[in-house]
C-alpha cells in the first residue's frame, strides 16, 4: 500500500506496484488494522458504507442498500 519503504519488487498480476499511486493500489490491495477503533468513526453502518463509497467517487448509493440487505 505504500505505507513502509522497501527493498525489492511486489508483484500484482505479473505488474511491478511501485508505479501504482497508492489509490490505484488500493483498488487491489488492502490494509486492515487489528484494532477496530480506527475503523468506526461514523455513527451508523449506512455513512460508514457512503464514506467508503465517496472516498472511491462512486455516486451510487443504492449499492449501500443492496450490501445491507446481505
Amino acid at each position: 500500500m505504500g505505507l513502509l519503504d522497501y527493498k525489492g519488487n511486489v508483484f500484482l498480476d505479473g505488474k511491478t506496484i511501485n508505479k501504482l499511486n497508492v489509490k490505484n493500489r488500493a483498488q487491489y490491495i488492502g490494509y486492515l488494522s487489528q484494532n477496530p477503533n480506527d475503523y468506526i468513526t461514523k455513527d451508523t453502518v449506512y455513512d460508514e458504507l457512503l464514506f467508503t463509497l465517496n472516498n472511491f467517487n462512486i455516486g451510487n448509493k443504492e449499492i449501500i442498500d443492496e450490501i445491507l440487505k446481505n
